[in-house]
């Protein structure tokens, strides 16, 4: 919403609603069109870390057999504004 992701969460029966919780998310980053060059666990590394902390590769993306585009997970920081794009 508003540009940012929503989380929807099942609420406990003691909820604490405090926005420290809800710092970071971890989310899929889909990098669509790459050569097969920047296929490398190492460049897809870089690649994730322009945006947040690279965790990792789902399995089609790691042998190589969904190669429309790259899947990586992510760590992001929410409270931080997100690249529109990486040169």
């Amino acid at each position: 919403m508003f540009g940012r992701p929503l989380i929807l969460k099942v609420m406990p029966d003691f909820s604490d609603f405090q926005a420290t919780n809800m710092i970071k998310m971890s989310t899929w980053l889909r990098l669509p069109n790459l050569p097969l060059r920047c296929w490398t666990p190492i460049y897809l590394s870089k690649l994730a870390s322009m945006i947040g902390k690279p965790i990792h590769c789902d399995d089609p993306t790691a042998n190589m057999t969904q190669l429309s585009y790259a899947r990586v997970l992510i760590k992001v920081d929410l409270l931080l504004d997100l690249p529109t794009f990486v040169m």
